[in-house]
């Protein structure tokens, strides 16, 4: 689980770095169009982590129907 919040620090730094350099007009545009060709594999990396990354909860759909609404049953 360390690692995934390893992974979802450094992406959101990377991200918050990107979108404070594409302000600013004195940065050269190589170095905006790098970050921003490098930032869809980040994105598919960190998307992949957070899904396989995860434990079982042990539970299922058909016994957690919409947990959070109680006046909503599952039609048995």
């Amino acid at each position: 689980m360390k690692s995934i919040k390893n992974v979802v620090i450094f992406t959101t730094i990377y991200f918050c770095l990107y979108v404070t350099l594409v302000s600013i007009p004195q940065v050269p545009f190589h170095i905006v169009l790098g970050l921003f060709s490098i930032s869809p594999f980040l994105i598919i990396y960190l998307v992949f982590r957070v899904l396989t990354g995860g434990s079982d909860s042990g539970l299922t759909f058909q016994e957690r129907f919409y947990e959070d609404r109680n006046d909503i049953r599952r039609a048995q």
